[in-house]
């Protein structure tokens, strides 16, 4: 099977993908038609399309196939569909589509009824097919991992929080569904030597905020966001060598919150988040559920004031990078002009703007040029205009960083192997 990119119904607001069959193969046996091959006819296509129930959550949702069949008999010949056949996966028959590509296990059904003439090999009418009713079995590879990138998605994180008496009288539970982007990145798939192809990734940023603030009435308004002096790590393996999915995998997450009563909260150890996926970058609908038990909070002064437990985090809506808040850099109408600009918002953020050359006129490389490198703007505002020209044959490289006052951001890149943070003395 394939399927196209995901849209919305502009008058609905639902999503939708068109499908296809793109080959399709079952054998059997029978007492009067002896062994037998029911296949898709490679023309006119078998072509579907999936779409959600309703706009949020995506799922359930409803698939369907309209299947131009060939029947091919050991003792009877050869017949051809005289039209498509449509298999159903719907709610309205408690057999919904729960993810994408469907999990083993899901059925697509013909309507009760309906039948399709059979022609056999003069065009002659000879039979009919109906009932039919298929299920899923598991998934095979029909291609490599992808390449190493990085991928972007709406995503809901749950999690139960505790605060300590005295940091708030009494103490304080609350549970947390927080809901925002996230952007991950991930290499190259490498053979480890068993077959099982093996990627390493890791999230590089989540921004996902309390949909409830009265929710959580002990710690106001709550964002969760990423350690920016903790290494995030995981990893994505298939589970047999014969095919790339499914596979298992894994992320390990250093989580911060930022309160609107007890300001930033750091996780004291890694939550990991563990989900068996059936493509990468995870489709909507994949959950991840995290491993363990609680884990500490700590204020900025290294205090425990409690504890947090994550019970998932759910993959909702994938969609293009970069990440909506992500600093970026642009050329000016003039084409001299660099901009450097972000959509980043919220109390205490603020951006650094690093520049370095490279060229003939200059006899360091790339890593000593990272030393060498002048500060434009520290911690200052989200736009930056810089005119400088190269002279002729140089280049200019800029770096831009976002970070909070209770912690600065980080030059580093998860997938370069150089430490940008300790070579660049500029804007410290």
């Amino acid at each position: 099977m394939k399927r196209d990119d995901p849209q919305r119904d502009p008058a609905t607001g639902v999503q939708f993908f068109d499908t296809a069959i793109v080959s399709l193969e079952l054998a059997g046996s029978d007492p009067v038609l002896g062994q037998f091959t029911l296949s898709a006819r490679p023309s006119p296509p078998s072509t579907g399309q999936t779409r959600s129930v309703n706009p949020m959550p995506t799922y359930p949702a409803t698939g369907f196939f309209d299947v131009f069949f060939d029947l091919v008999t050991e003792f009877e010949g050869r017949f051809t569909g005289g039209a498509a056949m449509r298999v159903l996966a719907s709610p309205d028959d408690g057999n919904p589509i729960r993810d994408t590509p469907p999990h083993p296990g899901t059925l697509h059904l013909s309507r009760p009824g309906a039948a399709v003439l059979l022609f056999d090999e003069n065009s002659e009418p000879a039979g009919e097919i109906s009932d039919l009713r298929y299920e899923l079995g598991g998934y095979n590879s029909c291609e490599a991992m992808p390449a190493g990138g990085e991928s972007c998605a709406k995503t809901s994180w749950e999690a139960k929080v505790r605060i300590f008496d005295p940091f708030v009288p009494g103490g304080c539970t609350a549970e947390l569904r927080l809901a925002g982007p996230y952007r991950h990145v991930r290499g190259n798939p490498v053979d480890p030597g068993d077959g099982r192809d093996l990627v390493q990734w890791l999230l590089a940023k989540v921004t996902a905020t309390s949909a409830d603030p009265g929710e959580t009435a002990c710690l106001g308004l709550v964002t969760l966001r990423l350690s920016q002096t903790e290494a995030p790590s995981g990893q994505v393996q298939s589970l047999a060598p014969a095919e790339n999915f499914p596979a298992g995998a894994f992320l390990d997450v250093w989580a911060v919150l930022d309160t609107g009563a007890l300001g930033r909260l750091a996780a004291g150890a890694p939550v990991r988040f563990a989900a068996t996926l059936d493509d990468l970058p995870p489709s909507g609908g994949e959950a991840f559920v995290a491993e363990g038990q609680a884990v500490p909070l700590l204020d900025a002064f290294g205090n425990e004031v409690g504890a947090i437990a994550f019970e998932e985090l759910r993959v909702e809506d994938p969609g293009r990078c970069p990440f909506e808040d992500e600093p970026h850099l642009t050329i000016g109408p003039d084409g001299q002009t660099l901009v450097a600009s972000s959509k980043g918002a919220g109390a205490g953020l603020h951006y650094d703007l690093a520049r370095g050359q490279l060229g003939p006129s200059s006899t360091l490389d790339r890593v000593e040029s990272l030393g060498a490198a002048d500060c434009l703007q520290d911690n200052g505002g989200n736009t930056f205009t810089d005119s400088h020209e190269p002279p002729p044959g140089d280049l200019l490289w800029y770096l831009w960083r976002d970070g909070y006052d209770t912690g600065q951001g980080s030059w580093n890149d998860p997938f370069v192997a150089v430490d940008r943070d300790r070579l660049i003395v500029a804007c410290p």
